[in-house]
């Protein structure tokens, strides 16, 4: 014969001592009988007290009195004895009230507490006869709710409560792992999904990454299986950033030899002088022709004396015309010998010194 649960109506087997579904303990048959007993028992024993057994003895003797005629004495010491059981019976009456009801409510009371105990026990109890996972969270959470709505007399029963915070703390545990693991997963997805080849001098992703990954707990670190990418990308990016730096100093550096060469062809125009006496401790546009000159030849292979070479030079559109004079190298009384130059400027940014011809005057 099938049974139910008297809480939840849930079916229940013939060998279950409590509902699977809700915890209430499952009453079989004679256990109910005995509580039913034990209840009635309580309540006839409250209801018929000792002393109602001379009241109905008195009672008894009154139909013989009444087949005689009392005398007055007679009647007087009737009244008494009427008094004197109707004083037993209320006396009894107030003994069950205040000694047996109360042992009933307060056994009731303690049925009451050990049924509701029992219940978060058996919650407790059922929940632990599986591994403690995710999925757990709803009922732990729903058997702690029981427990909290127990009073406190009821908490004590609850022998298993340890269990439970055990259960807690095995979750919350399983929870941060879970936790760590989708952290790191997202800085995974994130190195993974970088395309090295395309990264810029100006890439900003991969720092972020970085911010990412810096604000992870060390145990969420590890978890981090490619981490070292991070690294790599950092440097591609830092290679790229260096690049561009040189480039953007060689462009400045380009620009300002054209603004040189420009600014020299408008402010040089004509020289008459010296050797010793022109360049760059002069201005900035001397020194431009200067420079060329010393790169391209030493006036010592020419000239004995380079403090007396005489300096000649003109500019014809974007070209300097040079010419020095003096005593040639080697040879000091042979005569004055010509050496004659071109200065210009071919890619616009650097000035070129080219030799020409070198003869005797």
């Amino acid at each position: 014969m099938s049974k139910y649960c008297e809480q939840c109506g849930a079916e229940l087997s013939d060998e279950e001592k409590f509902c699977p579904q809700c915890g209430t303990d499952v009453i079989d048959e004679e256990e109910r009988y005995q509580i039913q007993k034990d209840t009635d028992e309580a309540i006839e024993a409250e209801q018929s007290p000792v002393p109602a057994e001379e009241s109905t003895t008195a009672a008894g003797q009154a139909p013989e009195q009444e087949q005689s005629v009392p005398s007055p004495k007679s009647g007087k010491k009737l009244y008494i004895i009427l008094s004197v059981c109707i004083c037993v019976i209320a006396a009894g009456t107030a003994v069950g009230t205040l000694v047996i009801y109360p042992m009933v409510t307060q056994y009731m009371e303690q049925k009451e507490n050990e049924e509701k105990a029992q219940r978060v026990v058996n919650l407790i109890n059922s929940a632990l006869e599986n591994e403690i996972t995710l999925d757990s969270e709803d009922d732990l959470n729903d058997i702690q709710k029981e427990y909290n709505a127990l009073s406190a007399d009821q908490k004590k029963l609850v022998k298993n409560y340890d269990k439970l915070e055990e259960a807690a703390a095995s979750l919350e545990k399983l929870k941060k792992e879970e936790e760590d693991k989708e952290k790191a997963q997202e800085i995974i997805d994130r190195l993974d999904s970088v395309n090295k080849d395309a990264l810029a001098y100006d890439d900003t992703s991969i720092q972020e990454i970085r911010s990412a990954y810096d604000k992870l707990t060390d145990d969420q670190k590890k978890l981090v299986t490619n981490a070292d990418l991070l690294s790599e990308y950092e440097a591609v990016v830092q290679e790229k950033k260096d690049q561009k730096a040189r480039e953007d100093q060689q462009a400045q550096e380009e620009q300002a030899n054209r603004s040189l060469v420009s600014e020299t062809f408008a402010n040089l125009t004509y020289y008459e002088g010296l050797w010793d006496d022109f360049g760059a401790h002069v201005n900035k546009y001397q020194g431009a022709v200067e420079a060329a000159i010393k790169s391209a030849i030493r006036t010592s292979d020419y000239f004995d004396d380079p403090y007396s070479i005489v300096m000649f030079l003109t500019k014809q559109h974007e070209c300097y015309f040079v010419s020095f004079e003096g005593v040639p190298s080697g040879n000091p009384n042979s005569g004055a010998v010509r050496l004659d130059l071109v200065v210009n400027a071919p890619n616009g940014m650097n000035f070129v010194c080219t030799v020409g011809d070198y003869y005797q005057l």
